[in-house]
This record gives structure tokens, sequence and C-alpha cells, in this order.
């Protein structure tokens, strides 16, 4: 690439002399010296493409830069300055269609995120970092951005969240039945000893085979044989004095299921909706796979490819 001097806008330019490690230039007509660009600048397509290697193709920061015989800081710094392009998929006729949306948070260490995904159009429509815990203002922010760019919401599933539902209020809710069952297993372990705690676990499992008349059925003759037996309180002398219910987390099992058994059906209210989140739980394995690739990342860095990711 011939020098230009900036100047008189003259191809006459040679090499003067280094200055503070980088070349410096004289113009052979009017004698003006300057200092070239930096040699690190690259083509915003080029970066593009290395960035994509880096993050889709697994590639190492050694694999890019002994493409570009370039050492591990530079790299980094290159591909610090590129914009993570968030997923243009759809345009200005596409908000208008109304859409079914699979709604869960993952978590990649210490970081958490937001995720929706188009259940139709199979793509990821909202992708957000969320802190060290789920906060409710994160949630809303991803609310309000629907409500925005898609003014017609079909459905929703997605985990159980009390408050999530209400602000949603009017679009049919599913909530996820694996992440239902999950929940009863983390209360009642998966080899319970007890009789009503067996009885109650596979009435769980039933769930994704079961319509509401029966799964309602289910749940009321087991409260019939054992309400008492789950409403018994103990007097407690260490636990601030006062009576507690003995079998604690077998109540809040059946709890969760009775609480929650009015949005755990709607799928069969509706054709093509599904009833689990498991469209994201795959695909956030495979996210996770290609990220484990970058152990000792930095956070604001491993954002960055976790969201790039999402955006594919």
């Amino acid at each position: 690439m011939v020098k230009v001097c900036p100047k008189c806008d003259q191809k006459s330019v040679v090499k003067n002399w280094m200055k503070r490690w980088k070349q410096a230039y004289k113009c052979g007509l009017c004698y003006y010296r300057f200092i070239g660009k930096s040699r690190d600048r690259w083509e915003s397509s080029t970066v593009a493409r290395l960035w994509r290697d880096y993050i889709e193709w697994k590639q190492t920061y050694k694999q890019i830069w002994d493409k570009l015989w370039k050492d591990k800081r530079t790299v980094q710094r290159m591909f610090d300055k590129e914009i993570v392009r968030t997923n243009e998929f759809y345009n200005e006729k596409l908000n208008k269609i109304a859409i079914i949306i699979t709604w869960d948070c993952t978590w990649f260490g210490d970081t958490g995120f937001i995720i929706i995904k188009s259940h139709e159009h199979r793509k990821v429509i909202y992708a957000k970092a969320l802190g060290w815990e789920e906060n409710i203002k994160e949630y809303v922010d991803a609310i309000n951005y629907l409500k925005d760019r898609w003014r017609i919401i079909k459905w929703v599933v997605c985990d159980w969240l009390k408050w999530l539902r209400q602000a949603l209020e009017g679009i049919p809710f599913q909530t996820c039945q694996f992440h239902q069952v999950k929940n009863i297993v983390k209360y009642l372990t998966k080899k319970p000893k007890n009789e009503a705690s067996k009885w109650l676990l596979r009435i769980a499992y039933e769930l994704k085979s079961s319509t509401y008349e029966e799964f309602e059925e289910m749940l009321g003759s087991w409260y019939e044989s054992y309400g008492k037996y789950v409403n018994e309180k103990t007097y407690s002398d260490t636990w601030k004095k006062k009576r507690r219910y003995t079998h604690s987390r077998l109540r809040s099992a059946y709890k969760s299921l009775k609480n929650n058994m009015c949005v755990l059906f709607t799928y069969k209210m509706y054709d093509g909706m599904p009833n689990t989140t498991n469209e994201l739980d795959w695909y956030f394995k495979l996210i996770k796979a290609k990220t484990n690739i970058h152990n000792g990342l930095e956070e604001k860095r491993k954002k960055r490819v976790v969201l790039s990711l999402f955006s594919i």
C-alpha cells in the first residue's frame, strides 16, 4: 500500500525514522513529516470473520494470532473493539406477526442471562446479562421490550414466576412441566421413604400424560388420604419456639402442584403450544459447550462471547 502525504496529497512519501516505536514518514515534495497509522487496525469484515471463528468454530487466541502473526494482547484488543451485533432476523413486517415465546434464565458460572426465544422462528429475540442474582427489574425491562416491538404475543412458555404471569396478564401462560417435576423432586428426592411422598411423586410423574381433570382428581384423592398427615404440626424449642409443620417439605411439594395447576395444562387448549422449555434447555447446553473452550475469560469478555453466540 502506497503512502499518501496528508498535506499535499502526493504519493512521494518515504520512510524517515522511528518515533515511539512507530514508523514515521517524510514527503519528498513538501518535506512534511508524519507518523503512520498503527498496523493493528483491521477491516471490520476481517475482524467480524475472525470473531466468528473464535466464538463459533472454537478457535483459541493462539490459533487466531498464528493467522495474523500478532501477539495475544493485540488479538484481545482487536476483539474488544468488535461490536456485539444483535440478532436482526426480524424486520418491521415481522414485528406485526403474533409470536409464541419461550422464556428461561441460565447461568454461566456467576453470570446469569435472560433468554427469550421465538418458538415459530427458532431464533433468540432477546438476550441480556444479569448480575449475581435474578432481578425483577431485568424481567420488567424484557417485558417492556416485547410489548414495544412485538405488539401481539400469542402464548408464553416459561418457568413459574408468579409476578411474571401477572405482568403478562391476558396472554395465555404455560408453566414448564419439566421444571415443575424437578421442583417436586427437589422437595421429595427421587427415592422418598414414606408412602405419602412416594404417591405424590408418582402423581407428579403422570403430569405429562394427564388432563387437567384427571390430575385434579388424583391430587384430590391424595389429599383426602394424607391431608391430616400433611397438616401435622410440631412444637419447636429451637426454631423461635413456635409450632411448625412436621412434614414441611411434603407440604411444600403439594402446595406447589396445587397452586400451579391452573397454568400447567394451558397447552391443552391451544394447538402447537409446547408444554416445556426444552427447546431452550438443549440450546443452553450447546452454548455452554462452546464457551467452555475459552475458560479463564474476564467477566466482560465472557458476556460478549455468550451474547454473540446467542445472536448467531
